[in-house]
């Protein structure tokens, strides 16, 4: 089965007071309905982080649902981005393992995500690196 999603907020940033890279989608600019974020620290993880298995990034839901590494694979097309879970994240944040996303965003959001995404999630250990297209 397939997640499906519609967002109409997307963003990427660089969040200086909490020292995270960050990037995610809503289906909502209100707060309201589905909220997906993914997340790292903007430090390389120390050996406190690799022991308890955050020297990844991590995926997080509205709900407050959160899972370190847990993507096989993002694929980025013009509007629309298509996420493959492992089955442990899937579970975790209670989704299917495909995610489909329909960008209903600007250019510029689409744009930031792009850029700033690959670098939030290709950073940490290499068992937890997804496959990226279109990026």
């Amino acid at each position: 089965m397939t997640t499906r999603l519609i967002a109409r907020v997307m963003s990427a940033v660089r969040d200086e007071e909490l020292d995270v890279l960050e990037a995610g989608f809503a289906g909502n600019g209100n707060g309201t309905g589905f909220a997906f974020i993914v997340m790292r620290s903007a430090d390389e993880p120390d050996h406190d982080d690799v022991r308890m298995g955050w020297d990844s990034y991590c995926l997080t839901t509205a709900e407050g649902l959160t899972y370190y590494g847990g993507l096989e694979s993002v694929a980025l097309e013009d509007r629309r981005l298509v996420l493959r879970l492992s089955s442990e994240a899937a579970d975790t944040l209670e989704l299917d393992r495909d995610v489909e996303v329909e960008l209903q965003v600007d250019a510029d959001e689409r744009r930031d995500f792009r850029e700033l995404f690959p670098g939030i999630v290709l950073w940490g250990r290499e068992d937890a690196r997804p496959s990226l297209s279109g990026f």
